[in-house]
């Protein structure tokens, strides 16, 4: 389990974070009127258009990395989660259940 500032919620496993920073989902959702898309099986918010960079890479607006290979990051508080590359504004609080 993964613990930040805001409230997560946990449903058949999938992640749902509440502070605009990451879904992770198995199962394709439906989104009206925000700017929520769905690749490889994550679904992602973001505040302003997304850029993407050529393969399953994604940097939008600096609040989520996605990535299916190793990354190398350096001074930078980015944390590789289940496949899933999370860059965070703020420290992350990791507690176990």
């Amino acid at each position: 389990m993964i613990l930040a500032r805001e409230s997560w919620i946990f449903v058949n496993e999938s992640w749902i974070l509440i502070n605009e920073v990451l879904i992770l989902v198995r199962e394709p959702w439906i989104f009206v009127n925000e700017s929520w898309i769905l690749i490889n099986e994550v679904l992602i918010f973001a505040r302003e258009p997304w850029i993407f960079v050529n393969e399953p890479r994604i940097l939008i607006n600096e609040v989520l990395i996605f990535a299916r290979e190793p990354w190398i990051f350096v001074n930078e508080p980015r944390i590789l989660i289940n496949e899933v590359l999370i860059f965070a504004r703020e420290p992350w609080i990791f507690a176990r259940v």
